[in-house]
């Protein structure tokens, strides 16, 4: 038997080794009690997640499933009931609680509920609740398989999307309303990482401001503040992250030197098939516009620097060029979130951010808009 592990809804390890800190707390005795029907295990653990499992500990079950466990504890945070190997179940814990479990071992969750921790409770609420999609999101994956190799798949295939595409849109509505709901407790790290960090910005941004003042020194709340942070960082209206890498001969060029310019940041590698095809769009770009304070800043993600110098001499890419030659963990792209290639950020006179992603006629409207004012 296995807990916490439903298609589309396991718990992220990444969320599962969380080093949760609160304000300052004094130690308080937290109570942990509760029956298991039909119980099948010896004894049952208490484990707090941190940057090491912490064992804080345990109890044997009375013949008739019930158990009580009371330690100490200093801090809200993550832990784990430990029934056996395969077994668990996670709560929120806060110093001075007394929390009551009760399940069956015949159905887990379903049957489990628990009093005294409302963290602990919201995490299986919404479990429970976000099952009941997955469940039918998998009835609708089965009606495809045994349909796919029939003639009419293409008769019953839109209907299927339509309401697998609403079930989606359900669940993602259903976390949003638990995380902004309840942006003080913990349990929303269970599910936020479940929504789209794009889509769903604002929804990380809300929680981040939030959590991050209560548990600044969690590594993975930490975590999410960089995420939001760099986001806002690179947003629209920003200044520009300064950039000083050195060019082909060594010399290193900042971006910041080239204020009063329009200047284009264009992330790019000669190993890139993509970027190879912008390049006749990126000349013609930079020749119209090169002499009404227009400048392309180009920054490799190449390893090797003969490659490199070899396309832009072969290519007559005559513009600035600059690289550490780090690949992927190029300073540059790393400061900048690059996650594709090519990758652009046009920035004003000021150094401030105008937009991101553009190319070909997209960045030539931009540019034509913005050098005729």
């Amino acid at each position: 038997m296995k807990l916490l592990n439903y298609k589309h809804l396991a718990i992220s390890v990444f969320f599962l080794f969380l080093f949760l800190n609160s304000f300052s707390q004094k130690s308080e005795i937290t109570k942990i009690k509760g029956k298991i029907n039909n119980n099948v295990f010896a004894s049952v653990f208490l484990l707090e997640y941190g940057q090491t499992i912490n064992k804080m500990d345990s109890a044997v079950f009375s013949k008739s499933g019930d158990f009580l466990i009371k330690t100490e504890i200093k801090q809200t945070a993550v832990y784990q009931l430990k029934l056996n190997d395969t077994t668990t179940l996670m709560l929120v814990l806060s110093p001075g609680q007394t929390v009551t479990i009760n399940a069956d071992t015949k159905n887990l969750i379903e049957s489990l509920t628990i009093k005294g921790s409302s963290d602990s409770k919201l995490i299986y609420d919404t479990q429970k609740e976000i099952k009941i999609i997955v469940t039918k999101i998998d009835s609708l994956n089965t009606i495809y398989l045994q349909n796919k190799d029939k003639p009419n798949i293409n008769e019953i295939l839109p209907a299927l999307q339509s309401e697998y595409n609403s079930l989606i849109l359900k669940q993602r509505d259903i976390i949003n309303k638990v995380i902004l709901n309840n942006l003080h407790s913990l349990s929303c790290l269970f599910f936020i990482d479940k929504l789209d960090f794009v889509n769903d910005f604002e929804t990380y941004r809300k929680l981040d401001s939030v959590l991050y003042k209560d548990y600044t020194n969690n590594i993975f709340v930490a975590e999410i503040h960089k995420r939001v942070s760099d986001v806002i960082k690179l947003a629209e209206g920003q200044i520009a992250p300064d950039i000083n890498l050195p060019d082909s001969t060594g010399k290193l060029i900042a971006l910041s030197s080239l204020k009063g310019k329009i200047v284009l940041i264009d992330f790019w590698a000669s190993w890139c098939g993509p970027c190879k095809k912008e390049i006749p769009n990126m000349k013609k770009i930079y020749n119209k516009y090169k002499n009404k304070g227009f400048e392309i800043y180009g920054v490799s993600l190449d390893k090797y620097k003969n490659s490199w110098v070899e396309c832009i001499k072969k290519d007559s890419l005559n513009w600035i060029h600059v690289s550490d030659l780090k690949y992927w963990q190029s300073e540059a792209a790393v400061l900048y979130d690059v996650k594709g290639i090519p990758f652009t950020v046009l920035i004003d006179k000021e150094g401030k951010i105008i937009a991101k992603g553009l190319r070909g006629d997209d960045l030539d409207a931009k540019l034509s808009e913005i050098l005729k004012k």
